[in-house]
């Protein structure tokens, strides 16, 4: 039990953390046990079901306790289940610039099944898709693309869409989504724009 406490004393604060990350040689209920008292310290939180963070204190805040970064959380329950997830086309529009709208709910496709969870005060969505090519390049720029493309369609998706999506990918990353499993309709358009700027 010692030993426990030991290794989440050496952890970085805002680290995650589930009960099979630690390295103990007795019963799972003595861990909870040295859990629960950790936490009755303030020294460790609970960010979503099984999962644990060690707190972070704020001094610029009077001491306030700070909460742990939902996406390190997020990958820690895919991990956990085992799943592929990729950022929705509605986010990743954003995150190019070709939306001003800003989500208040976090949402991901997933492989798994879809619900929606609070982690530490933040909701977060996912949605169950079998469109194995949404979930292509899970949470990497050219997954993210390709979820914007077909969020967008065939009728909003156009040069100056593709433009932004370039200069924020990089000509490689582009390349390489062009060749991607893709809707015909999305390499057509992809295409056209290379061929309209001499690319």
């Amino acid at each position: 039990m010692e030993k426990i406490f030991l290794q989440i004393q050496r952890m970085k604060v805002g680290h995650i953390f589930v009960i099979d990350d630690l390295s103990f040689s007795c019963s799972k209920n003595n861990v909870y046990r040295v859990l629960r008292r950790m936490k009755k310290e303030n020294v460790i939180n609970v960010a979503y079901k099984g999962i644990y963070y060690k707190i972070e204190y704020s001094e610029f805040l009077g001491g306030r306790k700070l909460p742990p970064d939902t996406m390190d959380v997020i990958k820690k329950i895919i991990e956990k289940n085992k799943e592929v997830i990729q950022l929705h086309g509605a986010d990743a529009a954003n995150r190019f610039r070709i939306s001003t709208q800003m989500p208040l709910t976090r949402v991901f496709l997933t492989s798994g099944y879809s619900r929606e969870i609070h982690i530490c005060g933040a909701r977060v969505k996912f949605i169950h898709t079998s469109n194995k090519r949404l979930l292509q390049y899970p949470m990497h720029d050219i997954g993210w693309a390709i979820a914007c493309l077909y969020y967008l369609g065939k009728n909003l998706v156009d040069d100056k869409v593709l433009e932004k999506i370039r200069n924020h990918i990089g000509d490689k990353n582009f390349n390489i989504l062009k060749n991607s499993d893709i809707n015909i309709w999305v390499k057509k358009s992809i295409y056209k724009y290379q061929l309209n700027k001499n690319l």
